[in-house]
């Protein structure tokens, strides 16, 4: 089980959840993601920062450290430096 995970640092808040996709194009690819923790808060990644590097992580346990804005209920993290914990496991050959 992944636990969540929120400490607070000056500006810098740590995160801990799974990367998931939440937004597709007309194509079937993916727009956006979101870092979910096991409270389901969801805080959506930046592509700004160490952001993109976390799109290759989908459905991995990940803590992120970054800064957080928020905006008609919905939160968004500048991702400063982030931690794989445990990667998915495709059992797809």
């Amino acid at each position: 089980m992944v636990k969540a995970m929120k400490h607070v640092k000056g500006d810098l808040h740590s995160v801990r959840g799974i990367i998931l996709p939440v937004a597709w194009d007309d194509r079937g690819i993916v727009t956006d993601i979101v870092l979910s923790t096991v409270s389901e808060e969801e805080y959506y990644i930046d592509r700004e920062g160490r952001g993109r590097e976390l799109w290759r992580y989908i459905r991995a346990d990940v803590e992120a450290t970054g800064t957080v804005t928020a905006r008609d209920n919905r939160r968004t993290m500048r991702v400063a430096d982030y931690r794989v914990r445990r990667a998915w496991q495709n059992s797809r050959h």
